[in-house]
Parts: C-alpha cells; sequence; structure tokens
C-alpha cells in the first residue's frame, strides 16, 4: 500500500503521499472495509439537509473539546475551511493581514489560494490581498538546513521582519502548516 504505478505498470515508492495516505497508504484494507460500511449507512450527508447524525456528531464533538470552544460549524471542503477560518480570524481581531508558509497548499478558492505560497497552485488573477508569505522552516531544504543550531532563532526572526516591514504591525492569523 505504499506504492503508486504509472500507465505502463512500472512500480513506485510513494515517497509524497497524498492526504492521508501518508500514514495508512494507498487503498487500505481496513480503510477500504470501513468506508464501504460508512457508504452502507449514511453515504452523503450536508448541512443543508440536516440529518440526526450531524447534530450527534457535534454534540460529541464539543464535549470533547476544552473551556468554551463549544459550537462546530461545518464545512464541506478543505478551501471552504481556510476560507472560514481566514474571515473568522479577521473578523474577530479586527485586522486584516494574515501570514502563511511559503510552499504550503491551502486549497482552490480565491481565499485559500492567496495563502498558498506556490506558483503551481495560483492562477493568475487578483488574490493575496494582506497575506504575506514567511520562510518555511525546512531541515532538509530550508535556507539553513539541518546543522544551523540557530535555524529557529533565524525563521523566527523572518517571521519579525515580516511583520515589522510587510504589516500594519496587527497580524489576524498564522497559517502555519
Amino acid at each position: 500500500m505504499q506504492y503508486v504505478w504509472d500507465e505502463h505498470g512500472r512500480r513506485y515508492l510513494d515517497a509524497l503521499g497524498g492526504i492521508v495516505t501518508v500514514s495508512i497508504g494507498h487503498c487500505h484494507s481496513d480503510v477500504v472495509k470501513a468506508a464501504h460500511r460508512q457508504n452502507e449507512t449514511l453515504q452523503h450527508s450536508t448541512t443543508i439537509y440536516l440529518h440526526p447524525n450531524i447534530a450527534e456528531y457535534a454534540h460529541k464533538l464539543a464535549a470533547r473539546m476544552p473551556g468554551e470552544l463549544k459550537v462546530c460549524y461545518f464545512v464541506n471542503s478543505g478551501s471552504e475551511a481556510n476560507d472560514l477560518a481566514l474571515l473568522m480570524a479577521r473578523a474577530y481581531t479586527g485586522s486584516y493581514d494574515v501570514i502563511a508558509l511559503r510552499n504550503a497548499y491551502h486549497g482552490g478558492s480565491t481565499l485559500a489560494m492567496s495563502l498558498t505560497a506556490n506558483r503551481a497552485w495560483k492562477f493568475n488573477i487578483p488574490h493575496s490581498f494582506g497575506v504575506h508569505h514567511a520562510m518555511t522552516p525546512d531541515p532538509y531544504r530550508g535556507l539553513w538546513g539541518r546543522d544551523d543550531v540557530d535555524a529557529g532563532k533565524k525563521y523566527a526572526a523572518d517571521v519579525k521582519n515580516l511583520i515589522d516591514y510587510g504589516t500594519s504591525g496587527r497580524v489576524a492569523a498564522i497559517y502555519a502548516r
């Protein structure tokens, strides 16, 4: 389950992995069985057509959250989740500037695309208003490498420099994944 094949049948070790395949592999039999069981129970759910399982899940999830964090808002994609998170951060803080790390993917919507700092996932349209991109702390390909004991301080200094000179000084959110 750690391999992928090309159109000629050549086998490759999946060293990148996609969403979830990093931890479980491709078509893991346990996951396929669980998905099949789920499809027999409830194949599609949405907040548009309320199903009792959605409310039950929200109740169970909220019960596990700390403190006053008791509200659930379900969305249908990572792009929509990132859009909502950014909207909430800007509304709550009253600030507009956001910092995101380079080489991360946050989705295909215009707002999520603005958080993405990799040209392969951007279209030539207006976006990224108020979004500033910092260097990703990467011990493998990063600017300071694995052996620099001060690399963490240097990456933090890059973020501070970005806040001081690229923003209003009031940052609504930092996307660091």
